[in-house]
C-alpha cells in the first residue's frame, strides 16, 4: 500500500471493525505512521461542507465540487483532544498543499485573547498566504464572554455561530409547532430549540464578546446537520448539532464564492470574501447581535457584493484595531492595555464618560513593497451607531496606521447589555463608487 498523499490507497482492518486507515510515509520511508479515526465528528464535519454523492444528490455537503483535505489533530490517548503541536502541524500542512479555505471545528475557552505562537501562525497564513480560516464560535452559551479559541477569539478566523430555523427544528428534532406546545412543558423543552416563526441561534450556541472586547461572533450557520460517518459507527449518517456544524456550512458557503471568484478571475483575498460576508449577513429578527454576529450568512447576496466592488482595492484589506483607555481590566492586566474593542461591565465603568483612544492600522502582506506602502491613503469617514457614542467626522488612515478618540456615556442607559459600533467607510476617490464594506469597532456594555 502506497502513501496516501501520493496514490489515495487505503485499507481496512476487517468487515467487523470496519475501521478504515491510510499510510503516511516520512524520513524517506523509514518511519510509517498508520492513521485511523478517533471519532465520527471530523467526518460529518466533513460532509457537511463538501460531501459528493453523484447518485444521490440530496446527500451532497454545500459545495460537493470541493477537494477536502484532511488534518488530523485529535490525539487518541487524550480522547481525540486536539494537542498543540497538532494544530501547528495542521497549518503548516495546509499551508503547503495550498488549502483555498480551512475549517476548524473545535476550541476551547481562553481568557488571554489573539495571542500565542499558533494564533500568530494563523494570523500569518490568511495574510501572507490567501487562507480563509473559519472556525467555531463555541457551545458555551447563553452567557456573555463564552466565544472559544481560536473561533471566536482571533483576528483571522470567521467565528460561526449556530443557528436554527423552524424547519429544522421540526425535520431534526421533531419539534411541535409553537402552537401545539403543551403549556405545561417548559420552555423549549424540546433539545433547547427555540420555537420561532424566523429562527435563531441554539441556545448553547456561544456568544460574545471576546475577553478584550472584540465581537467575538461574525456570522452565523445552521447548526445542526444529518450527515455521514464512518461505517465503524454501523450507521450511515448521525444526526449532530453544535457551532462544530456551522463552521462546515459556513466553509462550505465561502469555498461556493471562491469557486465563482476563481472562474471569473476576480480578486478573491481573505479580507474581500470576509467583508462580503459580513456585511450581506441577514440580521435575525429579536436575537441579540452579540449571538448572531452581523447576521445569518446569504451566500447569492455575498457573491453579488463581491461582483459589485471587484474594482475596489481596499476591499482587500482588513485592519488591525487597538483600543486604550477604556474598558475593563481582565485577567489582572491594566484597563490600559491595548483591546480590539470597548468592554464595560463593572458597575463603576458605567458610571461615568469613558474615552479611549483607537489605533487602526492596515494590514499588509509581509513582501508587501515601498511603492504599496507609500500610495496607500484612505479618507475614512467615522459613523457612530448610537447615540452614547461620540467620534470624529473622519481620520485619514496611511500605511502605519493613524489614531482618533472615542467617547462612551453609558450613563443615561437603562440597565441591561448594550451593544454599539463605530463604523470606519472609504470616502477617498478610489473606494467612492460601489461603496466598500468598511471595518467596525465594538463596544459592549
Amino acid at each position: 500500500m502506497a502513501d496516501f498523499d501520493v496514490a489515495r490507497e487505503w485499507a481496512s482492518f476487517g468487515a467487523k471493525a470496519a475501521l478504515n486507515y491510510g499510510l503516511h510515509f516520512y524520513d524517506d520511508g523509514r518511519t510509517m505512521s498508520i492513521v485511523n479515526d478517533v471519532g465520527a465528528h471530523g467526518t460529518h464535519v466533513a460532509a457537511i461542507a463538501a460531501a459528493h454523492h453523484p447518485d444521490a444528490p440530496l446527500l451532497n455537503g454545500i459545495a460537493p465540487g470541493a477537494q477536502i483535505v484532511s488534518l488530523r489533530i485529535g490525539d487518541a490517548r487524550l480522547g481525540s483532544m486536539e494537542t498543540g503541536t497538532g494544530v501547528v502541524r495542521a497549518l503548516l500542512e495546509a499551508k503547503r498543499v495550498g488549502c483555498h479555505v480551512l475549517n476548524m471545528s473545535y476550541g476551547e475557552a481562553a481568557a488571554i485573547t489573539n495571542s500565542g505562537y499558533f494564533v500568530e501562525l494563523a494570523n500569518e497564513l490568511v495574510r501572507n498566504h490567501g487562507i480563509l480560516l473559519v472556525g467555531s464560535a463555541g457551545n458555551n452559551g447563553p452567557a456573555l464572554t463564552t466565544v472559544g479559541c481560536p473561533g471566536g477569539t482571533t483576528d483571522g478566523y470567521i467565528s460561526v455561530g449556530a443557528y436554527v430555523s423552524p424547519r429544522m427544528a421540526s425535520m431534526l428534532y421533531s419539534a411541535l409547532p409553537a402552537a401545539q406546545a403543551s403549556p405545561a412543558e417548559p420552555e423549549n423543552s424540546v433539545l433547547e430549540v427555540p420555537q420561532t416563526t424566523v429562527g435563531q441561534n441554539y441556545t448553547w450556541s456561544s456568544v460574545g464578546p471576546a475577553p478584550d472586547g472584540e465581537r467575538g461572533v461574525s456570522v452565523c450557520a445552521p447548526g445542526g446537520a444529518i450527515a455521514s460517518v464512518p461505517l465503524w459507527t454501523q450507521q450511515r449518517s448521525q444526526l449532530m448539532n453544535g457551532t462544530s456544524m456551522s463552521s462546515p456550512n459556513a466553509c462550505g458557503n465561502i469555498a461556493l464564492l471562491l469557486s465563482a471568484q476563481m472562474q471569473k478571475g476576480a480578486p478573491r483575498s481573505p479580507a474581500r470574501i470576509r467583508r462580503a460576508i459580513e456585511v450581506t449577513a441577514k440580521p435575525l429578527a429579536g436575537v441579540q447581535q452579540l449571538k448572531q454576529g452581523h447576521g445569518l450568512l446569504q451566500v447569492a447576496a455575498a457573491n453579488a457584493y463581491l461582483d459589485a466592488c471587484a474594482a475596489i482595492a481596499i476591499e482587500d484589506f482588513a485592519f488591525d484595531v487597538k483600543v486604550t483607555g477604556a474598558g475593563d481590566a481582565h485577567n489582572g492586566a491594566s484597563n490600559r492595555m491595548a483591546e480590539r474593542g470597548i468592554y464595560l461591565r463593572q458597575p463603576g465603568s458605567i458610571k461615568e464618560i469613558q474615552r479611549a483612544s483607537v489605533r487602526v492600522t492596515p494590514r499588509f502582506h509581509d513582501k508587501a513593497g515601498n511603492d504599496e506602502r507609500v500610495s496607500f491613503e484612505v479618507l475614512a469617514g467615522l459613523e457612530a451607531a448610537e447615540s452614547w457614542i461620540t467620534v470624529p467626522d473622519t481620520v485619514v488612515l496611511l500605511h502605519g496606521g493613524n489614531s482618533f478618540p472615542v467617547e462612551v456615556d453609558p450613563t443615561g442607559l437603562a440597565p441591561g447589555v448594550h451593544t454599539g459600533c463605530v463604523r470606519g467607510m472609504d470616502r477617498s476617490a478610489a473606494g467612492a463608487g460601489a461603496g466598500a464594506g468598511g471595518h467596525e469597532i465594538i463596544i459592549v456594555l
